[in-house]
């Protein structure tokens, strides 16, 4: 086997760099950087699509993915930076899945725009339940005149759809961070 190779540099100027550099790769200082331009690329994402997806029927708006990036955090662990988006939500409509009612018979599902964003408890209209015989589902209705107003479909399960999209590509993501460590480093390099 033979000795390993080693390399010294006499130049002081050089010598700081590397040193430097070598500081700031085993320092808090590279995950901070890996983690908050990681971070910020997601919040931004989150953010454009909070602008690109309105309500389907139009009513009130949750802000769902606003509230998405601003949930968005990192933090290290003992193999690296973690980041998280810790929305209520989130992990559902990332990697799909089915919803069961917890404490109720069925899901409530608005019809109607100014149901949206509602549970049905916190509305004060006067609904009342249809039930589809020998289901739990049906709907939550109220009268207007002689006509019956439909505001919620209840359902006994609600299937969601993975959506990939709602986070940056692996790609992208690698992109920023070395855009971002590459400029950090560049930085300490240039401290005199």
């Amino acid at each position: 086997m033979s000795d390993p190779v080693q390399i010294i540099i006499n130049d002081t100027r050089a010598r700081a760099i590397l040193t430097g550099i070598s500081r700031a790769g085993s320092s808090d200082g590279v995950r901070a950087v890996i983690g908050r331009s990681a971070a910020n690329l997601i919040q931004k994402h989150l953010r454009a699509l909070n602008q690109s997806k309105p309500n389907r029927l139009g009513g009130k708006r949750s802000n769902f993915y606003s509230k998405a990036a601003a949930s968005t955090h990192y933090r290290d662990t003992p193999d690296g930076v973690q980041v998280a988006v810790t929305q209520t939500g989130f992990a559902m409509r990332y990697y799909g899945g089915t919803v069961r009612p917890v404490r109720a018979k069925a899901l409530a599902i608005p019809a109607v725009a100014a149901m949206y964003g509602y549970r049905p408890r916190e509305r004060p209209e006067d609904m009342f339940v249809i039930w589809k015989p020998g289901k739990t589902v049906g709907v939550l209705a109220t009268r207007a005149g002689s006509a019956l107003r439909i505001l919620y479909f209840l359902v006994s399960k609600a299937t969601i759809r993975a959506d990939k999209t709602l986070l940056p590509d692996h790609t992208t993501i690698q992109k920023a961070v070395s855009a971002s460590l590459s400029s950090y480093l560049n930085r300490i390099a240039a401290r005199p």
